[in-house]
């Protein structure tokens, strides 16, 4: 099979022939026995029989996306946080328009605040083509009526799902920051953003049908159509890999996500790999690293040098005292902005989505991700993780330590805006 640039490694391509039994098929049943034993992941539901490419190129991304789109015969259900009006929004547009006129059902969710700078006049267009759109949280509270929630509370929700039948999840935006290749070469303001993105076939397209309709029953007050044609959900090419949606609503304070990742940290016994743009753990999750790393565990972390927020970026540095005293490896990419997000532990568990390490998709945004159970899965975005560090530089504990007066001073009075960021 011809390796396409911007695509996952061949271990990533689950749609294939499925894998010989071995150890990390018992390994993959463990964990589920352990999972539900485990209280605060017990509402994971894995599921069997999927698809899954993994996309670490914009273009490709929306490459993939809009074909999705264009041959939609029942539904189009789209979220996200971001949504530009030029470069890939201007081509969304064109296809939602012309699925509308096909007879498709079109639903959009964008959030007030990020996609604060999409003209009126895009929006008109769109409604006016009959696409059903609601922004999510309005800014003024005359705007929201009587839904509940606070302009501290946003969808940072990233899904695509087509027919019932193909979902994307991951960290991409509908937004031009994604360019060409997004990934290898020197540091260039101008290159496109480094991410992660999901296509996926399989039962689990179900329940993040279920999570965009409750979101949007919960916006508007109406519920979700149904499908006008019984369109297929299982994957014409089931794979072996095993997934469960783990979904939190703005506002909420149980997040699966933050649970079964701090369970999966416990118990991790060689490596974890994790990618995040914005890291401002809490103390639990920042302790359970750190002992990871004191119990053997090659911990390795990487952050972007320089990210699209200086605040973020001081406070996250501020944690680099702890991490490296206990042995964790932190990286700083420098390609590109690296708005990626996912972890892999033990080359079995993994997850993919939208929460960013921080208190902000901990608790006060609305969040969407996909956690699988798959060693092959698992060694392609270790293979990914591998290849992102050739773009690092490695923090040092000493270099840190020689960090200027004036950033300690600043994230010494940032750290009680922690629980904001």
């Amino acid at each position: 099979m011809t390796q396409a640039v911007g695509e996952v490694p061949t271990p990533l391509s689950s749609g294939g022939s499925a894998p010989a039994a071995g150890r990390g098929d018992v390994g993959v049943g463990r964990t589920i026995a352990r999972l539900r034993r485990f209280g605060p992941a017990a509402t994971l539901a894995f599921r069997s029989g999927h698809a899954l490419t993994i996309h670490v190129d914009g273009e490709r991304a929306f490459e993939d996306m809009f074909a999705a789109i264009a041959v939609a015969r029942s539904s189009i259900l789209l979220e996200t946080y971001i949504l530009d009006a030029d470069g890939p929004g201007a081509r969304l547009a064109d296809l939602l328009e012309a699925k509308r006129r096909d007879g498709v059902s079109v639903y959009l969710i964008i959030d007030a605040i990020g996609s604060i700078g999409l003209p009126e006049s895009y929006l008109a267009r769109l409604r006016s083509a009959g696409v059903q759109l609601s922004v999510f949280n309005p800014i003024w509270p005359w705007q929201r009526g009587f839904r509940r929630g606070t302009w501290n509370h946003r969808t940072h929700r990233k899904l695509l799902i087509v027919d019932d039948r193909v979902a994307f999840v991951g960290g991409m935006n509908i937004s031009s920051v994604y360019g060409s290749a997004s990934t290898g070469g020197e540091r260039d303001a101008e290159r496109p953003w480094r991410d992660t993105h999901a296509r996926i076939e399989g039962p689990v397209v179900r329940d993040l049908r279920t999570a965009f309709a409750d979101h949007w029953r919960r916006q508007t007050g109406r519920p979700l159509a149904a499908p006008t044609s019984p369109a297929p959900i299982e994957s014409s090419n089931p794979g072996e890999v095993r997934l469960a949606v783990a979904a939190s609503p703005a506002g909420s304070r149980r997040n699966p996500l933050y649970r079964a990742l701090l369970y999966e940290v416990t118990i991790c016994r060689r490596e974890l790999l994790m990618t995040t743009p914005y890291f401002v753990p809490t103390r639990r999750l920042l302790r359970q690293l750190t002992r990871a790393a004191g119990r053997g565990v090659r911990v390795a972390i990487a952050l972007p040098a320089a990210p699209d927020s200086t605040v973020v970026r001081w406070m996250a540095r501020s944690r680099y005292g702890a991490l490296l005293r206990a042995g964790v490896e932190v990286y700083e990419y420098t390609a590109s902005m690296l708005h990626a997000k996912s972890v892999v532990i033990d080359s079995r568990w993994f997850c993919i989505g939208s929460s960013n390490m921080d208190w902000r998709s901990l608790l006060h945004n609305a969040e969407l991700n996909v956690i699988g159970l798959d060693p092959a899965t698992s060694a392609g975005l270790g293979k990914i993780f591998a290849r992102d560090l050739e773009c690092c530089n490695r923090v040092r504990l000493e270099d840190w330590e020689r960090r200027s007066w004036w950033e300690r001073a600043a994230q010494r009075l940032l750290r009680p805006l922690e629980y904001l960021l």
